[in-house]
């Protein structure tokens, strides 16, 4: 997936948030 992020500039902003929002438990979802 970081490799996919990497190629893509706007992806990785969108992992980035994924992320965020699973380690806070959906609370930013």
């Amino acid at each position: 997936m970081k490799a996919n992020a990497r190629h893509h500039g706007k992806v990785t902003v969108v992992d980035l948030s994924g992320k965020i929002t699973i380690g806070d438990g959906d609370i930013k979802l």
